[in-house]
């Protein structure tokens, strides 16, 4: 496949790029003294880097939309961590011998499996969980748990 040509950057990219700069070389809203003395506050853990745009990111709505989705986004190991627990529930002194296709592969339709099961306990598309819980065989399912 051949790389597409791109075209000079849109609108929006050179706006935000322009932010951008004015923030790192703090002109503008961004060199003000309240924003430098905000900017140590934020520093300190006396206010949050969202309620900071907000207030001295009026000049570059981009930018500051930019930046709340950036610091919005939940920051978490939780799902890394569920995956290698179905990892380790399944490469066990018995299994170690799985080739690493078959393990990530039974490793997909444990987490999978787990995940259905959890909506069908809490309620949650009973019966999509509930069809697709009797379809696994018993043997699976063993396998699958630790």
């Amino acid at each position: 496949m051949v790389p597409q040509k791109r075209g000079p950057p849109k609108r929006a990219t050179l706006v935000i790029q322009e932010g951008l700069a004015d923030y790192l070389e703090l002109r503008g809203s961004f060199g003000k003294k309240e924003a430098i003395t905000d900017r140590q506050l934020v520093k300190e853990g006396t206010h949050t880097m969202k309620a900071w745009w907000r207030w001295h990111g009026t000049d570059h709505p981009l930018l500051t939309a930019l930046a709340h989705r950036v610091l919005t986004q939940p920051v978490s190991a939780a799902s890394c961590e569920r995956n290698w627990a179905v990892w380790d529930a399944i490469h066990t002194a018995r299994r170690n011998r799985l080739g690493s296709q078959k393990l990530s592969d039974l490793v997909y339709v444990a987490h999978n499996w787990n995940v259905v099961r959890n909506w069908h306990e809490e309620g949650m598309g009973v019966v999509a969980a509930g069809l697709l819980l009797r379809r696994i065989p018993p043997k699976l399912s063993n396998m699958l748990l630790p």
